[in-house]
C-alpha cells in the first residue's frame, strides 16, 4: 500500500474528531469478501487527537506542524460530521490488489451539500454519486461510501460492485474470528490473509490462517500485538519454537544497538527457510546454504546474534562495530563446525590459533581479529573475546520468552547528520501464541506520534 496513499486517506479521516455514532464495523464487513488480502480498521478519532488535531466547535483544528501539509482534503472532510460517520474507516486491499476505504454514510444530502460547498462536484454516475478530484475518487449512496486514490470515477464502481458481488459469496462478517478481532479496541487493527498474501507459496495448513496484528498508538510509546488466527478465531501456536535460554545474553556487549534471539526446536522447517534464502540470494547464497545446512539443520536450542557500535570509535564505523553470535546444536556438529572454519580459513591463509579453553583465534586485519569456540556448549563467533560477564540489562525483555528482537539507537543523527536528534527503541517477545512489541522515543519527552510526523513531513 503506497505510502502518499495512506497519507491522503488519513487526513481526510480527520472529520473523525468531532464525530458520533455507535459501531458500524459489522454493516461494513458485510460489504468486504471475505477472499481479500488485508483489511485494516483505523481508529482516526483516537489516531488524531493522539497526532495533536483538536476539534472546536464545527471546525476542525490542525497542529502548528501541519501548516505546510497539503489542505484540501481537510477543508473538504472537517465539515462533513452531519453527512458521514467515519467512527470506524475500513480500509481494504483487495484480492486483486486495489487499495480501498470505505465508511458509513448517515446523511446522503448533508454529505453532497457539504462537497459542493467546498467546490467538489457530485454527480450521478450508475446510482451513486461521485465525486473525482486529482488525489481520489469518492462514490456513495445513502448507506455506505467508499474512496480510492488516483481512480476514475468509472475504476471505482467497477471495483466495488466486483467486491459486493463477492461478499455476497462470503463476507468478512462471516469470518466470526475476523470479525471479532477487527472490533477490539486498537487504535488500529490488521488482518491479513495469508493464502491471498503468499498464493501457492504457503503451506496447505496455513491456507485458511490469518496475521492480525493490533497497534495502539500512546502518548509516548506504539505498542502491538500480533496473533496467528484461524477464521473462527482460534489462535495458531508456534510449536517449533521453546524458551530461549538467558544465559546467552550475558554475552552481549554492553553497548549494543541490536539482538535478536530464537529458541529453536527441531521441528521448524529449516529445508523451506534454506530454500527461501537459497532463491532470494541467488548462486553465492546457495553455495553458501549448501555449506551451512547439514548445521542450521542441526539446531536445537537457543541461537543468538548481536551487535553494537564500539564505545570508543564513531557509530558509522561499522568495522569497529562488536558483534557475538551464538547458536546451540550437539557437541559433535560444534566441533564439526569449528573444524570446517579453521580449514576454510586456512585455505584463505588466514589461519587460527591454537585452542585454548575451547576458543581459536584469527587475526583478520591488524585491529581486528575472529574469536571462535565451543562455548558453554553454543558455538560462538564473535571480533570481541567471550566474556559471560556483560551487563546489559537485556534479560528482563526475554526471560521466559520464545524470542525476541532488540533495536536502540539513541540518535537519528548517528545515521545521518540531518535526522532528528531523537532515537528509537524497539523491543518485541515472540511467545507460542503472540508476539508484543513497543516502539519508543530516545532523548524526547515529547508525544510519539506528533513527533514521528513531523519528522516524515
Amino acid at each position: 500500500m503506497k505510502l502518499n496513499y495512506i497519507f491522503s486517506l488519513a487526513v481526510a479521516a480527520i472529520a473523525l474528531l468531532g464525530m458520533t455514532g455507535c459501531s458500524h464495523e459489522a454493516e461494513l464487513t458485510d460489504t468486504i469478501p471475505a477472499n481479500v488480502a488485508a483489511v485494516v480498521r483505523i481508529d482516526v478519532t483516537e489516531l488524531f487527537e493522539r497526532a495533536g488535531f483538536e476539534k472546536k466547535g464545527s471546525e476542525v483544528v490542525a497542529p502548528d506542524y501541519w501548516k505546510d501539509a497539503p489542505s484540501e482534503i481537510l477543508e473538504v472532510f472537517s465539515n462533513v460530521s452531519d453527512g458521514v460517520d467515519l467512527d470506524n474507516v475500513i480500509v481494504v486491499q483487495t484480492a486483486a490488489g486495489r487499495q480501498v476505504i470505505t465508511f458509513e454514510v448517515k446523511d446522503e444530502k448533508a454529505l453532497t451539500e457539504v462537497l459542493e460547498k467546498n467546490d467538489k462536484s457530485v454527480t450521478k454516475e450508475d446510482g451513486y454519486n461521485a465525486v473525482s478530484t486529482h488525489q481520489f475518487s469518492m462514490i456513495f449512496n445513502d448507506k455506505q461510501g467508499w474512496a480510492m486514490e488516483n481512480r476514475d470515477v468509472k475504476g471505482i464502481i467497477s471495483t466495488v460492485k466486483a467486491m459486493e458481488d463477492d461478499a455476497k459469496k462470503q463476507s468478512i462478517a462471516k469470518l466470526a474470528g475476523i470479525k471479532q478481532f477487527l472490533e477490539k479496541d486498537y487504535t488500529i487493527n490488521i488482518a491479513g490473509n495469508t493464502a491471498a498474501m503468499g498464493g501457492n507459496s504457503i503451506p496447505a495448513e496455513l491456507q485458511e490462517v490469518w496475521g492480525t496484528v493490533g497497534i495502539n498508538v500512546e502518548e509516548k510509546e506504539i505498542t502491538f500485538e500480533g496473533h496467528a488466527l484461524k477464521a473462527d478465531g482460534d489462535v495458531v501456536e508456534v510449536n517449533e519454537l521453546q524458551a530461549i535460554n538467558p544465559a546467552v545474553l550475558s554475552y552481549i556487549p554492553g553497548a549494543t544497538n541490536f539482538v535478536a534471539l530464537a529458541g529453536c526446536t527441531p521441528e521448524i522447517n529449516w529445508d523451506g527457510i534454506i530454500e527461501a534464502i537459497s532463491t532470494l540470494g541467488g548462486v553465492q547464497a546457495r553455495g553458501v546454504m549448501g555449506i551451512l545446512s547439514p548445521y542450521i539443520k542441526s539446531i536445537d536450542g537457543t541461537v543468538m546474534i548481536a551487535a553494537g557500535a564500539s564505545p570508543d570509535s564513531s557509530f558509522d564505523d561499522y568495522d569497529s562495530w562488536q558483534f557475538i553470535t551464538m547458536i546451540h546444536m550437539p557437541q559433535a556438529k560444534v566441533n564439526e563446525a569449528l573444524a570446517t572454519a579453521r580449514n576454510m580459513m586456512s585455505r584463505y591463509g588466514i589461519p587460527f590459533s591454537e585452542d585454548k579453553d575451547g576458543v581459536m583465534s584469527a587475526r583478520m586485519t591488524p585491529d581486528i581479529s575472529l574469536y571462535a569456540g565451543n562455548v558453554d556448549g553454543y558455538l560462538a563467533v564473535a571480533n570481541r573475546p567471550f566474556s559471560p560477564n556483560r551487563q546489559n540489562g537485556l534479560a528482563k525483555n526475554f526471560v521466559n520468552k520464545n524470542g525476541g528482537l532488540y533495536f536502540d539507537i539513541q540518535s537519528l543523527r548517528l545515521l545521518n547528520p540531518s535526522a532528528p536528534a531523537w532515537g528509537i527503541n524497539i523491543v518485541t517477545e515472540i511467545n507460542s501464541d503472540n508476539v508484543k512489541g513497543a516502539v519508543k522515543l530516545n532523548g524526547t519527552n515529547d508525544d510519539i506520534l506528533p513527533t514521528i510526523i513531523k519528522a516524515v513531513m
